[in-house]
């Protein structure tokens, strides 16, 4: 509300009137300020709030802000049993009920719990999607190979290398890799306003990530297509000149 100042001793008014409506608006000073809180979840970004002690809320305060509390119990060592906790409060107020008692250990697991979830299926997704892309080179490399079949026996034939015949599939293969990566990566910048708000602590942009994604992608590509280039760096010049 008054960036770059002291907030200390600021008056402002919001929410509530006095008599005379919307022209006798309640003011409040400023005495305190706490911590950004994430009141609406932990993925959720802070808003501003304020704090009003009860002894200064109005009347009808009770219709919207309900009749509950939340307490806060911190302990040296295991948790406080909830019986233990009930017969405390107990002798304070009786007849208060005490309710959705958890450790703070499991309030963050409920709050992380539909990341967590999302998390998972992504993780998913991307490891089928993975598996199939490394299938997909796999598979053309081989009936490339299998067509070239000729090819690579007339060149070993004229005197060819193995290893130059798989540094051939192989570049053949992370070519096909390079371009998948750039048209990926190319999409993935295109949408990553829309995948913004799924993300949590991540900057749908950031480099590390792209570039480790990159370096896995091409490493699983080096690894589908080295099977099909030693394979071809085997065929018996003899064989090849007689494949049709």
């Amino acid at each position: 509300m008054w960036p770059g100042q002291d907030a200390i001793g600021k008056r402002f008014a919001c929410c509530e009137h006095g008599p005379k409506g919307r022209l006798d608006p309640v003011w409040h000073q400023v005495v305190g300020v706490v911590a950004d809180t994430h009141a609406w979840g932990l993925d959720q970004q802070a808003h501003g709030e304020f704090y009003v002690p009860l002894a200064q809320m109005p009347p009808d305060a009770w219709d919207w802000i309900g009749r509950t509390m939340d307490i806060v119990i911190r302990t040296k060592g295991a948790p406080i049993p909830v019986s233990e906790l009930r017969d405390v409060v107990a002798k304070v107020a009786p007849g208060v009920p005490v309710y959705r008692v958890a450790t703070m250990q499991q309030r963050v697991a409920s709050q992380l719990q539909q990341s967590h979830f999302d998390t998972f299926l992504l993780t998913v997704f991307a490891a089928t999607a993975l598996l199939l892309a490394a299938i997909g080179v796999y598979g053309v490399l081989s009936y490339t190979v299998a067509q070239r079949t000729k090819e690579i026996g007339i060149r070993m034939a004229l005197g060819a290398t193995q290893d130059t015949v798989v540094r051939d599939v192989l570049g053949q293969g992370l070519l096909l890799t390079a371009i998948g990566v750039g048209l990926g990566v190319a999409g993935a910048l295109a949408a990553a306003r829309l995948i913004a708000s799924i993300l949590y602590g991540v900057h749908p942009t950031d480099v590390t990530t792209f570039f480790v994604v990159s370096l896995v992608l091409a490493c699983v590509a080096l690894l589908a297509s080295y099977l099909p280039a030693r394979r071809a760096s085997r065929v018996d010049p003899m064989v090849a000149l007689r494949y049709e």
